[in-house]
């Protein structure tokens, strides 16, 4: 089986490039949005932006048929499909169409994909020259972002070593409380739930959430205690992600934030003074952050201006206990 990957990347940094010679902010969004590989940012100096959502596709132009195909569910005003395409005897010769809604509701629907068909020689003609990006592709786009909504996503960052000793110190708390109910640790799965549930302020646009744990717990196969993707309703699609490294995790949660602060309401589940300095710059820059770590009376480590819960009371619930004895 031929590997398209190398070049599904080449087609990604072509259209990256391309948008960002005509001056548009780009970003890659760190999990899966709606069939995005790239977003297309209107501001990257405030907490939220307007995006538009990209795919790329990479094809070899032949005189046989190629096609491209995309699941109908992702088909909407603030999305774009662009073709990267070379031609299979000149190498050098290079083409970059652009497909929007209205372009891709015409192509042919099968099984909820919209699959567009073609060869090197009806590809390139007439009727598609208008999909060739242009200045004038570049002005609708620029207008297409201007009119698009801003989409407020929504994300749990974790520090793996502060919930594990949390979820640790009150199953050692309410054993000794409770001696009767014989208490067993809660799943990981149970316990980030409960902190949507209890601790989220925000409404979700895309209806997703998106929970990262960093440096969990490297002893653990993270696949047996929780799903890969989570679903609390009917509405609502909440994914795990798992990050171990053996380097300091504020490394890797700062670049986190970097990446989406301009895209998501962020909850951020630790208490160690070692975060203050990112947390109180985030505040003067008016950006505000949702916190859940420990109360003063359990030696609560981070001050901040945030807006935050107390760990104690979703890992309490996950334990089973009632309202009352919390």
């Amino acid at each position: 089986m031929i590997d398209n990957k190398p070049f599904e990347d080449e087609a990604e940094s072509f259209v990256k490039n391309k948008l960002l010679r005509y001056g548009f902010n780009m970003a890659k969004p760190s999990f899966d949005i709606k069939g995005a590989d790239l977003l297309i940012l209107d501001n990257i100096d405030t907490q939220y932006s307007k995006i538009l959502k990209i795919q790329s596709k990479g094809r070899t132009l032949k005189k046989t048929t190629n096609s491209i195909k995309i699941h109908e569910s992702y088909v909407k005003d603030d999305f774009i499909v662009f073709l990267y395409a070379i031609d299979e005897i000149n190498k050098e010769q290079e083409y970059l169409l652009t497909f929007f809604k209205e372009d891709i509701q015409k192509w042919n629907k099968k099984n909820n994909h919209y699959i567009l068909s073609f060869t090197s020689e009806n590809i390139l003609n007439d009727s598609s020259q208008s999909n060739i990006f242009n200045n004038s592709i570049a002005d609708k786009i620029k207008q297409l972002l201007d009119v698009s909504k801003i989409k407020k996503l929504t994300s749990v960052i974790i520090d793996g070593i502060f919930l594990e000793k949390a979820i640790s110190d009150n199953l050692s708390t309410y054993q000794e409380m409770y001696p009767e109910k014989k208490l067993t640790k809660p799943s990981i799965k149970n316990v980030i739930l409960n902190i949507a549930l209890m601790c989220n302020k925000y409404k979700s646009e895309e209806n997703i959430i998106n929970y990262h744990i960093y440096n969990y717990n490297e002893n653990i196969d993270c696949s047996k205690v929780v799903d890969s993707n989570l679903i609390i309703s009917d509405d609502i699609e909440n994914r795990l992600y798992i990050h171990e490294t053996n380097e300091l995790i504020i490394k890797e949660i700062k670049e986190y934030f970097q990446k989406v602060i301009n895209l998501e309401n962020i909850i951020f589940v630790a208490d160690d003074i070692i975060y203050e300095p990112m947390l109180n710059k985030l505040k003067n820059d008016g950006i505000d952050v949702s916190l859940v770590m420990l109360d003063e009376l359990r030696g609560n480590n981070m001050f901040t201006q945030h807006d935050w819960g107390n760990i104690d009371i979703p890992i309490a619930k996950s334990l089973g206990l009632e309202r009352y004895e919390w």
